[in-house]
């Protein structure tokens, strides 16, 4: 059976059930029937059943295939989950406006908790059209998170009415990489508001990041006092490490970006926030007074200590508000970022040294290593195959600690229109999927002849990835896509990211 991600336990039973038409659905809401009846058209046949019931059990959800289907979960989530198993079922042995679904018993549970996937909306833009195609992809295949990176260097993306200037100003520039075409865009409140609803409906929680203290012209472009000496500079069009951080010595900016922060968490009741900390050049800090006064009054002795402390504050107002911090992994240093903090794992420099004494120290994790996960790394570098390997590096990783789970994120720097986006997403996506729920080890070979049933599921939502072919280019292909996707980094600024970079690492 060609299901993504792969169930627990399927028994097969002798027969087939003919879903059609006439098939009587039992025990669903409107949402819910509506979720199943309009996946694919079936002609009228003969009458049977497909009863769904809440009942405590072991499993996320059962079904149970024969003359008729029952499906029983413990809460309307596990339902939902055992709809999309019966979708692509559905759409699996479908012919002639039938289907005829081999009799069998599926018994299926989730591996880890957290089953996500990031989208990157400041680089470029995109409508809430195509996060909604997003959530219903992702949903299809059980992820439960998308995790939206709405702040960076390149543009500030939602709407916030205690601070207008954030998109008057912060959601433009003036052109990309020197092209001099502008590039625009945010998400009204109301907006947000219908796309979380519109999520939640389908089982998705919708993860906000603000990245602090690095990648962030945008805000200070807004808010200029932001800036260590209150410097006006405009949204960056260049991609990379950019000096820009916000200033960690005065007072006014924590309580700035606690006003910023709450009135977001008003828009996003998911129990996650996500404040970023990754790639935080300290040149700016060095040169600034009050930088060194706090660090100063607090015993500091680094500037990394000092990045610690301006996380751990803006962690004590999540925690006063009820919310769980999320960080990339550079914010932890030497166990001074507080306990509560999920770390999200991307990179390690070069070695994964500090990954492993994090997770021994008893942070969480949310596994995204870029080498198995990063979506906008070009086939050549990252192709289908080599995506299903993250599990075993998630399992190397577990015996040091607790992994939350997985996400897999999409940067759009290179990424400007939704065919390229899907086709960058999709199929590694199906991969990363098997990976978060599947708890039995997973073969690439059978993997592959699972992943094309739900590529053609995919086209019911409007989706087009790229063909399972071309996801593990040859390597005559391999060579130019690499050599385009690299090639096209360096521009006039790439000497400015080299030199940022060496700071960070210093």
């Amino acid at each position: 059976m060609k299901i993504i991600p792969k169930p627990e336990s399927i028994t097969m039973l002798e027969g087939d059930f003919v879903f059609s038409g006439s098939t009587q659905i039992v025990g669903l809401d409107d949402f819910l029937m509506n979720d199943i009846n309009s996946f694919i058209d079936l002609k009228d046949g003969d009458k049977n059943s497909c009863v769904f019931t809440l009942s405590k059990i072991e499993e996320d959800y059962r079904i149970e295939i024969g003359e008729n289907i029952y499906v029983i979960a413990n809460n309307r989530e596990g339902i939902y989950h055992a709809i999309q198993t019966l979708k692509l079922l559905i759409l699996e042995y479908y012919k002639n406006e039938y289907s005829y679904i081999p009799c069998c018993i599926i018994e299926d549970n989730y591996k880890y908790e957290y089953r996500g996937f990031m989208l990157d909306v400041c680089r470029h833009y995109y409508p809430i059209s195509t996060l909604k195609k997003i959530i219903n992809s992702i949903s299809l295949l059980k992820m439960n998170k998308l995790h939206l990176h709405l702040s960076d260097d390149q543009g500030f993306r939602i709407q916030l009415n205690r601070f207008p200037l954030l998109t008057d100003i912060g959601s433009k520039r003036n052109g990309t990489r020197g092209d001099g075409i502008p590039v625009s865009g945010f998400y009204t409140q109301a907006e947000i508001i219908d796309l979380v609803k519109y999520a939640k409906d389908r089982f998705v929680e919708i993860i906000p990041e603000i990245d602090l203290p690095g990648h962030t012209s945008a805000l200070i472009a807004s808010y200029p006092d932001l800036h260590c000496k209150g410097k006006e500079i405009e949204v960056e069009e260049y991609f990379g490490i950019v000096e820009n951080v916000v200033c960690a010595g005065k007072e006014n900016t924590y309580k700035m970006l606690e006003d910023i922060i709450g009135e977001l968490a008003n828009l996003f009741p998911s129990k996650y926030f996500h404040i970023g900390g990754d790639e935080a050049p300290k040149t700016q800090w060095m040169e600034c007074e009050d930088c060194k006064e706090t660090m100063k009054k607090n015993g500091l002795k680094t500037y990394m200590d000092l990045q610690s402390y301006f996380t751990n504050r803006i962690i004590t107002y999540l925690k006063s508000i009820n919310k769980a911090p999320i960080v990339w992994n550079e914010a932890y240093h030497d166990g001074k970022l507080d306990k509560v903090a999920n770390i999200q794992f991307w990179a390690d420099g070069l070695k994964c040294k500090n990954i492993k004494n994090a997770l021994e120290e008893g942070y969480p994790l949310i596994y995204s290593n870029n080498k198995y996960c990063y979506l906008d790394h070009p086939y050549s570098s990252l192709s289908l195959k080599k995506t299903i390997k993250a599990q075993n590096d998630m399992i190397s990783l577990s015996d040091y600690g607790d992994i939350v789970g997985i996400e897999t994120p999409l940067w759009t720097e290179w990424i400007k229109d939704e065919s390229k986006l899907f086709k960058m997403m999709f199929p590694r996506t199906l991969a990363i999927a098997d990976v978060a729920w599947s708890k039995s080890t997973i073969d690439y070979k059978e993997f592959r002849n699972r992943a094309a049933n739900s590529l053609n599921a995919l086209f019911i939502y409007d989706i087009e990835g790229s063909g399972i072919r071309q996801s593990n280019p040859d390597c005559i292909t391999s060579l130019f896509e690499s050599i385009f996707f690299y090639g096209r980094m360096i521009d006039k600024k790439l000497g400015r990211t080299i030199k940022n970079y060496k700071n960070i690492r210093k």
